[in-house]
């Protein structure tokens, strides 16, 4: 049926001659608490009244049938509300009549409903009549003459002969709140099913939106607890009225929350939507959701249910006995089931056994009977723990693939290297079987930046273990950088001199030598014009020269010197791919020049000796002007100078 509506919502109270009045039901025996309860009780209770007689609408009379009611009409006041019905029988219809002092009212038959505005329930309702009061009764409370009294949201009076009205007073109180406060989740937990509940929402986390193998869940968590919102194929779950909200996860919500607390007593816990959920007033801002870090321990506890958690350094393990996964941390373990699909799994679809895990987040359910399982939840949801290959020297690392995590064994291994040269910044470290650059990059910390007391400088003696990562690029990168666990390597540093292999050209030139630190003596540097290429060259063996760390000699036109003889040089072999080595002089010095004159520089053109020649012993061998035939390949002394017999 269409309802006619008189008025607005009455701001325009003046539109019913409205007044206001307050009624304090109990006084306080303090005087000085009069006026606190007075105010409370203004608070609590209301009294208007809507003014027919000088109520601005259309009226009946002898000459006009204006005012006559034929359909449901409502007039509003700003706590109430009254609906006339048209007559239900009889010819003469219910009216506003006009009168030489004013509007009437004038009901016939029919009903008379009074309303309470929502949240307000009626106390008591006031007609005031002109002449006419006919048989009225109202469906509840009681009625005395025109004053009803009693406690209801709604009246509906029947009218059944011809009253008169001129206006009606209703006085409303606060309703009853049918919803159980709760300050926290926790609170919620000593409920008992079914109970409507207005929850506070202090910081309350969405920690989880995921479909799982059991369909969706979404998971609320403050600093008490957590809880899960449930819903049914057939009811609209809370997320689908305040999609806003509960819409996704990734929310920090703050406000209140109308909603059922659920605990049916076959396993389901949770909280649903009750009839005033659409009312809740909730301002959610977009936050990362962290995990609260605990030990399994302290997470498999009834207020921890439904928490988003964190455990630390803990393994997966595998059950073949009875089939389950376990997160196992000291003499804690606790079921795993992969809810929402966050592990790893097989070309057959089982799950792989990660082992030592970093960390693995996810949330904790109780299930009953003291039993928990944790369903893993996250992106990540875990971090394995590398594994790491125990390496007892330098040549094992070179059996190594790509990128491998390494422990390696450090026994009287020497730092021989740490130098800025022309191609940035290097590190060499040697043992017995081989040597190996360290290696870093401008964004990443070098093993040397994390620990600068044994790889800070050259000349020290390591012992202990480094744990560090093979380097083998593909494009001629080779070494180690650092691990995630570099920072936990056990070493001893001892200062110490660090002193070249002495090897043949030949003998260094090989893989197993790649980076070490060498010593070749009794050689020759030449320079080839044709390749522009220095060399040193001993025998029929010969390596390239290529002065990375600025050790040679210079001329006035930054050309190096070719230095000719040389007792002795030392660097670094580098294996350059192909078969092909470069030598890298390194060392303070870095060689030295052999300053002995041959035999060509103490004999004259007729081939006599231009002086005596003595042993290095001082013995005198052969005299000045004999011939020099004769004497064995040595050192010998003449005239205070070295000369070399080859």
């Amino acid at each position: 049926m269409n309802k006619k509506l008189l008025t607005a919502f009455v701001g325009a109270v003046l539109l019913f001659g409205f007044s206001h009045s307050v009624s304090a039901k109990k006084l306080m025996a303090n005087p000085a608490s009069v006026a606190e309860v007075n105010a409370a009780a203004a608070e609590a209770t209301a009294t208007e009244t809507i003014d027919i007689a000088t109520l601005d609408v259309e009226t009946s009379s002898n000459t006009s049938t204006a005012g006559d009611i034929t359909e449901d009409t409502t007039l509003v006041a700003e706590n109430f509300s009254v609906t006339i019905s048209p007559k239900v029988k009889d010819n003469t219809p219910n009216r506003f009549w006009e009168t030489k002092n004013g509007t009437e009212l004038r009901v016939y038959n029919g009903t008379i409903t009074v309303k309470a505005a929502a949240g307000k329930v009626l106390n008591k309702i006031e007609f005031v009549k002109s002449d006419k009061w006919g048989g009225v009764t109202a469906d509840n409370g009681t009625l005395d003459g025109q004053t009803w009294t009693g406690e209801a949201e709604t009246v509906v009076f029947t009218v059944e002969t011809q009253c008169r009205i001129t206006s009606i007073s209703a006085t409303v109180s606060d309703a009853a709140s049918a919803e159980t406060e709760v300050a926290n989740i926790a609170g919620l937990k000593t409920l008992s099913d079914g109970t409507s509940v207005k929850l506070a929402l202090n910081n309350t986390k969405v920690t989880v939106h995921e479909m799982g193998m059991r369909g969706s869940t979404i998971i609320i968590e403050d600093e008490s607890g957590a809880i899960s919102l449930v819903s049914s194929m057939f009811d609209p779950g809370i997320a689908d009225v305040l999609p806003d909200a509960f819409g996704s996860a990734g929310k920090v919500l703050n406000g209140y929350l109308y909603c059922t607390y659920v605990n049916d007593g076959f396993g389901t816990v949770g909280i649903s939507t009750s009839d005033k959920t659409a009312e809740s007033e909730i301002e959610a801002t977009e936050t990362e959701i962290a995990p609260t870090v605990m030990t399994i321990s302290e997470a498999c506890t009834e207020a921890n249910d439904s928490r988003f958690v964190e455990f630390q350094n803990v393994e997966m393990v595998y059950d073949e006995a009875s089939y389950t996964y376990s997160i196992v941390q000291g003499d804690s373990k606790v079921t795993l089931i992969d809810t929402y699909q966050k592990m790893k799994y097989d070309d057959d679809y089982r799950m792989v056994v990660l082992g030592n895990l970093n960390y693995i987040r996810g949330i904790i359910q109780n299930v009953g009977n003291g039993e928990y399982w944790f369903n893993p939840l996250g992106d990540p949801a875990y971090e394995a723990e590398a594994t790491v290959t125990e390496v007892a020297n330098i040549a094992g690392l070179k059996t190594l693939s790509d990128g491998t995590s390494v422990k390696l064994a450090l026994n009287n291994t020497k730092v021989t290297v740490h130098e800025m040269g022309m191609r940035g910044s290097t590190i060499i470290i040697e043992d017995e079987s081989g040597a190996i650059s360290l290696v870093s990059s401008m964004f990443d910390p070098g093993i040397a930046d994390v620990l600068p007391d044994a790889f800070g400088s050259a000349g020290k003696v390591l012992n202990g273990y480094l744990y560090c990562t093979y380097v083998n690029d593909g494009f001629g990168t080779v070494g180690i950088s650092t691990s995630d666990k570099t920072a936990e390597s056990e070493i001893e540093a001892t200062e110490a001199e660090i002193t070249p292999t002495v090897m043949t050209i030949s003998e260094a030139c090989t893989e197993a030598n790649d980076s070490r630190f060498v010593e070749f003596q009794n050689v020759e540097m030449v320079y080839d014009e044709a390749s522009y290429t220095y060399s040193i060259v001993q025998g029929d063996s010969k390596v390239t020269l290529i002065d990375t760390y600025q050790k040679m000699k210079y001329d006035d036109d930054y050309r190096m010197v070719v230095l000719g003889n040389l007792n002795y040089i030392r660097g670094i072999i580098q294996n350059v791919g192909n078969g092909e080595y470069w030598f890298n002089p390194l060392g303070d010095p870095a060689y030295e020049v052999d300053e002995t004159l041959g035999i060509n520089g103490i004999v004259s053109e007729n081939g006599l000796l231009k002086g005596n020649v003595y042993s290095v012993d001082g013995v005198m061998v052969r005299k000045a002007g004999e011939f020099a035939n004769g004497l064995t390949k040595g050192l010998y002394i003449v005239n205070g100078k070295k000369i070399a017999i080859k």
